[in-house]
């Protein structure tokens, strides 16, 4: 859990209940500001910029919540700004160029855009009343759907706005501390408890006058929000470490897998033993197994393909260890695609395995089965998705199955420990998925066959799995 989030709330609110600055009898008292503020809309509404307000209830003492220093006072919202007031309750007229007319996307940021914002005429514009004309040094407050976000009018860009968002014109307080008192979590609060609404919620504007506030003496106000920037800059640095300790925290199990798997493929995660022999004899045998099943036509001649080059090495290996192709150790096999017709979901026939929708976290699912069965995977064999979701890999465990085009069989001919294959690909899937090709990304074949692989001697295969899977039982 990250703890900068919580620390910034705990200091608004301490910021706002007169315990982050210390109080100075020099400041004055915070309700000689508010009739200064009242002075303001008498003038304001004597010069006919302003109408005349219902007055706001009165506070009672059960909805105080906390106490604040002596030469501090209780307000409502509405009794601190000079004006609040929402947006056109009626669609505006629509313009191509024209001035800029902001919906909720406009300023989901905390911070005004233009970009992609709507038009209405200059007419339209110059006919809205003052208390609903945006000026620089206001404050937006959103008010219906993704309610409470703050925005300061920090452009002289003449602009009006939907009914989603009230205009908070502030004259004499600082607008700065009132931009941190809308954030606090005493305003979110009383903002959660007096929304209406289920799908769309919505924050009346009646509701956001009568919010409760806490004022401090204008001197004291700019102390606080000197304070307040401050220590934001140094919470947001504590922020930025959180998250990125955050990611480490969650990408080590995989990297810490990865680190494994690398070990293993390069001789770091077994030691040599004298009685292994050389892995080139072992290529030697694969080589003359497979021309003994091709001779017994149990499998096609494929092409020779060209050795590995010191270019294409990527890591030092183990000198008895040797580079070699996939397609020089395995017999792949590609899938075919049937018709809808020539499968089934009644459980007739041999299992048809069709793609990535089969294969989950390492385990084959059936869903569909076919009665004429032509590329068959075998028990034990490891399954390959070439198509789609690239590199997801499960061994078969039933007797055997048809493939379809999106995935690729390496069939289990005995020759080494098709558990190190397995761990070979695991270690290099980020390759193959690097690989892929089209709009639906997919591998071929040839690709796959012309794949790198260390060959260590078959008794250090087999060390290796136990390794591995003993490696991998201590991190889970």
């Amino acid at each position: 859990m990250m703890i900068a989030p919580t620390l910034r709330k705990s200091i608004l609110q301490a910021a706002i209940s007169g315990r982050l600055t210390e109080q100075r009898a020099e400041d004055g008292d915070a309700r000689d500001l508010l009739a200064a503020i009242r002075k303001e809309k008498t003038r304001l509404v004597r010069e006919g910029k302003l109408k005349k307000e219902k007055a706001l209830p009165a506070i009672a003492e059960d909805e105080v919540p906390f106490e604040i220093p002596e030469n501090w006072c209780w307000a409502r919202l509405g009794a601190v700004c000079v004006s609040i007031a929402d947006g056109d309750h009626q669609a505006p007229p629509k313009v191509s160029n024209g001035i800029p007319f902001l919906v909720i996307s406009n300023v989901s940021s905390g911070t005004i855009s233009f970009e992609n914002c709507r038009h209405v005429p200059p007419e339209y514009f110059e006919a809205i009343a003052y208390n609903r004309c945006p000026e620089y040094g206001d404050l937006l407050f959103t008010v219906t759907g993704s309610y409470g976000i703050v925005v300061p009018v920090q452009t002289h860009k003449p602009f009006c706005f939907q009914r989603h968002m009230a205009l908070l014109k502030t004259r004499v307080i600082n607008v700065n501390y009132l931009r941190f008192l809308l954030d606090s979590p005493l305003v979110k609060m009383q903002c959660d408890h007096a929304v209406t609404g289920t799908a769309q919620k919505t924050l009346a504007l009646n509701a956001l006058k009568s919010l409760l506030v806490a004022i401090p003496p204008l001197n004291e106000q700019q102390r606080i929000v000197q304070r307040l920037t401050s220590l934001h800059e140094e919470l947001t640095a504590l922020e930025t470490d959180e998250q990125q300790l955050d990611a480490l925290e969650t990408s080590f199990p995989s990297r810490m897998k990865a680190s494994i798997l690398q070990a293993a493929i390069s001789g770091q995660l077994t030691e040599r033993e004298a009685g292994d022999g050389d892995a080139r004899e072992l290529l030697a045998e694969i080589d003359r197994e497979k021309g003994r099943l091709i001779k017994e036509k149990k499998i096609k001649r494929e092409k020779a393909l060209p050795p590995v080059d010191e270019e294409e090495v990527p890591f030092e290996i183990p000198e008895n260890w040797c580079w070699c192709r996939l397609g020089d150790i395995t017999d792949l096999l590609s899938g075919q695609d049937f018709p809808s017709q020539k499968y089934n979901a009644n459980h007739k026939g041999a299992p048809y395995i069709t793609g990535a929708s089969n294969i989950e976290n390492g385990h084959v699912l059936e869903n569909r089965w076919t009665e004429e069965p032509r590329c068959l995977a075998y028990r034990g064999d490891l399954l390959l998705v070439c198509k789609g979701s690239v590199g997801e890999m499960a061994f078969l465990p039933f007797d055997s199955a048809h493939i379809a085009r999106q995935i690729m069989c390496f069939h289990n001919r005995h020759w080494f420990d098709m558990q190190y294959l397995h761990i070979f690909l695991l270690s290099k899937v980020a390759s193959i998925k690097k690989d892929a090709r089209g709009v639906i990304p997919g591998i071929d074949r040839v690709s796959i066959r012309k794949f790198p692989i260390p060959l260590p001697p078959l008794a250090e295969q087999r060390r290796i799995v136990e390794r591995v899977e003993e490696v991998m039982e201590e991190l889970e």
